[in-house]
């Protein structure tokens, strides 16, 4: 696919770690598009024919230039000197969104402690788990539970009497029904 027109600018990286698995994905459909994953998994190889090969480290370089460019500062001086764009998506994916236990329980901990804090909305709350929740499907690789996702922002508001309306949404789901988008979505909208 060429980029022509229609691709300007790759996905930008905040800087902030709990930005970079959507980053990430971002980042991953957006070079999908431009047939420059391969560079990054490490499958793209480089050809032995001269001609070619030219034209492999040319496509090289292209790809390693979009990461860069929707880095912040910071993350540039991490990679700097390297030219590899496995190995600088490889250092950022280390630095940023680690898949390790340590990172895995460091985020479970901080799920199941989030309480919701004196004059913070009840929408930044759902925003909150919702990064959250794709946080840790992107270190798991596995989908959290609909439920849990559920029970957990109930847990949340539980102990603050002013918000008992996304109490009673909670409550009043059937179990068919405790779904995060939808439970989701009827809190957002009471609290628009």
């Amino acid at each position: 696919m060429q980029a022509g027109n229609l691709v300007n600018h790759p996905p930008r990286f905040s800087g902030n770690p709990d930005d970079f698995p959507i980053f990430d994905t971002k980042f991953r459909c957006f070079v999908l598009g431009l047939d420059l994953w391969g560079f990054f998994d490490g499958s793209e190889k480089l050809p032995e024919e001269v001609e070619p090969a030219e034209e492999w480290e040319a496509r090289r370089a292209f790809a390693a230039a979009w990461l860069l460019q929707g880095l912040t500062a910071e993350a540039l001086r991490l990679v700097s000197g390297l030219d590899d764009p496995k190995a600088i998506r490889d250092l950022l994916c280390q630095t940023y969104a680690p898949r390790t236990v340590h990172a895995l329980l460091k985020l479970e901990a901080e799920l199941f402690s989030r309480k919701l804090k004196p004059g913070e909305s009840v929408p930044s709350v759902v925003e909150w788990f919702e990064r959250k929740f794709y946080n840790f499907e992107y270190i798991c690789e596995t989908p959290f539970p609909e439920v849990f996702k559920v029970g957990l922002l109930y847990n949340s508001l539980r102990d603050n009497p002013q918000v008992n309306v996304a109490h009673a949404l909670i409550c009043s789901s059937s179990l068919d029904n405790l779904v995060w988008d939808s439970v989701a979505n009827r809190i957002l909208q009471q609290y628009k």
